[in-house]
């Protein structure tokens, strides 16, 4: 690897300042209670299947939804009409058993 020269650092030392201006602002913007913060809500926790000997069944489908994130509308592949989807909690050796859900396909 070659030593860097006055112009590549430089160009590195403009870039990091850049970078820490836009962070520095990111964070200015939600502690001000910028456009669309909605901060002290509730954390909801997704719902869990857990395997039972051995095996986990589920149906998992992923499909465009109409959510609410930060206050706004989005537009998401969600799985199962939630996100984040479903906490999948399996053992190592566990078998994983998904059913093909009929569901139109793009």
């Amino acid at each position: 690897m070659s030593p860097l020269t006055r112009r590549q650092l430089l160009a590195l030392g403009a870039a990091g300042a850049g970078a820490t201006v836009v962070g520095g602002t990111g964070l200015w913007w939600t502690a001000t209670g910028g456009r669309g913060y909605t901060g002290g809500q509730e954390l909801v926790e997704p719902q869990v299947l857990a395997s039972r000997n051995g095996v986990l069944e589920l149906d998992l489908a992923a499909a465009p939804a109409r959510i609410q994130v930060g206050g706004r509308q989005a537009s998401v592949l969600a799985f199962n009409g939630s996100l984040p989807g479903p906490t999948l909690r399996v053992a190592p050796g566990d078998t994983v058993l998904a059913a093909e859900l009929d569901r139109p396909r793009p």
